[in-house]
């Protein structure tokens, strides 16, 4: 049997190969994933299942019904491979659910982008000898999976290297973690897109106040041709976090312009292509006008400067899809694509009911390629 099924014609191999070779640039890749969604709290947590319904596939055909162009798959690999040499092969368990979830979303055309995800092991590193031998397994990690996907399209696959340093994590640590992972992806994906991400969460303003500390993108241009940038931002937290409840019940539009106007520059300055990776606005915030008008400003805003921008979906306080029922909420897919005006509702007003869309049924699937079954592709 072929690696992704059973055999093809000689026609779809070569469908596949050419599609290969057509090397998107960043711009380019940035600018097909348009506004997209994460399957949160899905494959990042510690057993899939635990936070959130597993993946199913037919919630890729949600994603398309909304509206969506692609989708961050965030993935947690630290429980998935072993603590000695090698880790981790390209036959691990883990990585054919990945690889399985993966093609769903590739058979839709939408753009992917796969990461490691709440993979604090390294992040929390004691000390440089931990760093070292953790920073071994990371680059085993991301061998096996750029070998795996490697002969998915460079067009609608990219590769986050880690997501969200917020521990012990330093520029230098930073800095040789992309230096080791890089070689490492190239030498299956030499083209692929792979973003890169700063500290403190990834948040734009440490990028705006330190610009020249990720060393693979310094002022003259990426280091590699096909690198962009990843940030992500829940700002103001005090209106769209926290665990308990926001804090804060209305926000100022300055907040978003404030990061997103120099960020924009900065990157305009580098050639660097920008992804916002998560934002959101939790359920928790009783200000729904406010709530919704956010979500409207964020879309208008990635859309305006160039970015792509992946919401953030988690089956929790972040919830867009009901999994279970097949809803959405539909006020918030309206601001988030700009379909019609947000009501304004008094500011300390309690959440209205959701109005929610019916998905598609679930029996529904694409036709395989000349009535034969391909693992990831379809033609």
């Amino acid at each position: 049997m072929d690696r992704f099924g059973p055999r093809v014609s000689m026609l779809t191999i070569a469908l596949l190969n050419a599609a290969h070779t057509l090397a998107r640039s960043p711009s380019d890749f940035v600018r097909s994933m348009g506004i997209g969604i994460n399957l949160g709290n899905t494959l990042d947590a510690p057993e899939e299942g635990k936070w959130a319904p597993p993946a199913q596939e037919v919630y890729f055909d949600a994603y398309v019904s909304a509206g969506f162009t692609s989708v961050r798959v965030p993935c947690s690999w630290g429980r998935h491979i072993s603590d000695a040499p090698p880790y981790i092969t390209v036959h691990n368990k883990f990585l054919d659910r990945v690889h399985e979830v993966v093609g769903w979303s590739i058979k839709r055309n939408l753009t992917t982008v796969v990461n490691t995800h709440h993979d604090d092991w390294l992040d929390g590193s004691k000390n440089e000898t931990a760093f070292a031998h953790n920073l071994e397994r990371l680059v085993a990690i991301w061998a096996a999976v750029g070998e795996r996907l490697s002969d998915v399209p460079d067009e609608l696959l990219a590769f986050e290297v880690y997501n969200e340093p917020h521990l012990q994590m330093t520029t230098d640590w930073l800095n040789r973690m992309n230096a080791a992972v890089l070689p490492a992806i190239r030498a299956t994906n030499p083209t692929r897109v792979v973003f890169l991400g700063g500290l403190k969460l990834m948040n734009p303003h440490w990028i705006i106040q330190h610009p020249d500390a990720i060393a693979m993108l310094p002022a003259s241009g990426p280091a590699d041709p096909y690198l962009a940038l990843e940030v992500h931002s829940y700002d103001p937290f005090d209106f769209c976090g926290g665990s308990k409840g926001p804090t804060a019940h209305s926000w100022e539009p300055d907040v978003i312009s404030g990061w997103a106007d120099p960020l924009r520059a900065w990157g305009s300055s580098r050639n660097v292509s920008i992804l916002l990776g998560e934002f959101g606005c939790t359920k928790l915030q009783t200000n729904r006008s406010g709530r919704l008008s956010w979500y409207r400003e964020m879309g208008s805003m990635a859309r305006s400067h160039g970015f792509a921008a992946t919401a953030w979906d988690d089956s929790g306080h972040f919830e867009l899809l009901h999994r279970s029922a097949r809803t959405w909420d539909e006020g918030v897919l309206n601001a988030l694509f700009g379909r019609k005006p947000v009501e304004k509702l008094a500011i300390a007003e309690e959440v209205e009911d959701v109005v929610v869309r019916e998905l598609p049924d679930p029996s529904w699937r694409p036709m395989d390629w000349a009535g034969e079954k391909v693992h990831l592709y379809t033609f």
